[in-house]
């Protein structure tokens, strides 16, 4: 049995038990398809159950912007030092979007830029007070300005 047909009793139990259902933020599919045409490499590390970041990708047709996505990831700043190397990114032109302090301290401590946004679990006084980003944006179309 394949895993998808395994999985899909799963997320029908998901379903009825009253799980939020995912919704995409304003501007985010725009700006992924912009950043694209930019040929900006980007991944996702994210301690989401993988399968549901997964399921939510396909959902809203946005997993094809991803060169691989890493969920379920508890300790991002032991496991992105093993993502950047298995991609091959370069550092110093990586920026590291997150919207939790353990996000921007992953960031750093790889040396790259980070970018704190506030619509997620921090708000911007806590992000601003404890992971000290490079910079923090209230919606993602932003980071095209940076």
């Amino acid at each position: 049995m394949s895993g998808r047909k395994e999985l899909t009793p799963f997320f029908e139990s998901m379903d009825e038990i009253g799980q939020p259902v995912p919704r995409l933020y304003r501007g985010v599919r725009e700006t992924l398809e912009l950043l694209a045409g930019r040929s900006i490499n980007m991944t996702i590390l994210s301690s989401c159950f993988h399968y549901e970041l997964l399921r939510e990708l396909k959902t809203f047709g946005l997993k094809k912007y991803f060169l691989r996505v890493f969920g379920s990831v508890h300790d991002k700043v032991a496991k992105i030092p093993d993502v950047v190397r298995w991609l091959n990114f370069d550092v110093g032109r990586t920026i590291v979007i997150g919207d939790m302090a353990h996000d921007i301290d992953a960031g750093r401590s790889i040396g790259a830029k980070t970018v704190a946004l506030t619509w997620g679990y921090y708000l911007r006084e806590r992000l601003e007070r404890e992971a000290s980003p490079d910079y923090i944006i209230d919606s993602l179309p932003e980071i095209l300005l940076l």
